[in-house]
């Protein structure tokens, strides 16, 4: 008789060698506690306990929000996976954390410029989730240039003049006189 979770779910005979073999329904996800019990002719019983994980999903992972721009060189990267799992993040395609568990908090060196992160989590039936987020720092301040235009300065009881410059696409600039 196998038993799962206490219930009875196949009964089945053992060859003339003593072997039996027998496909069993889990419940999926979660632990399942199995329970053999094998009676001879004469009415002896002996039962072996034991558990079996029956995965058959990906872990769920769950990343917080991840600034897509930043004016410094770490970033903290935290989330939580839903059942123990290998976590991996990588920077840029290189590997710059691994650990096991269900959270994660880890601050990452990233480059200047464009950064692209991705956290994976493989659970021990093999199962991967992975999220990628480009973030981009910029610590680095604008080069500004600009140019007068020349010979319009001065006016009766008024100044005034052209102003053109060049500087980091989309920075806004000031203009303080």
């Amino acid at each position: 008789k196998i038993f799962v979770e206490n219930v009875l779910v196949k009964t089945i005979t053992a060859d003339d060698s003593g072997n039996f073999s027998a496909d069993i329904p889990l419940q999926e996800n979660r632990v399942n506690h199995l329970r053999v019990e094998a009676t001879d002719a004469a009415g002896n019983t002996a039962t072996q306990e034991g558990t079996v994980i029956a995965d058959n999903r990906p872990p769920i992972l769950t990343i917080k929000p991840i600034p897509e721009s930043l004016n410094e060189s770490l970033v903290t990267v935290e989330g939580t996976v839903s059942e123990n799992s290998s976590i991996t993040i990588l920077l840029d395609d290189r590997s710059v954390k691994e650990l096991v568990g269900t959270s994660f908090s880890e601050q990452i060196q990233i480059n200047e410029g464009k950064n692209t992160i991705t956290i994976t989590a493989r659970d021990r039936a093999g199962f991967e989730t992975a999220q990628e987020f480009i973030v981009a720092s910029d610590t680095q301040p604008p080069r500004v240039t600009f140019e007068l235009t020349h010979g319009t300065e001065y006016y009766e009881g008024r100044a005034e003049t052209d102003i053109t410059g060049e500087t980091e696409a989309g920075a806004t600039v000031y203009l303080f006189i």
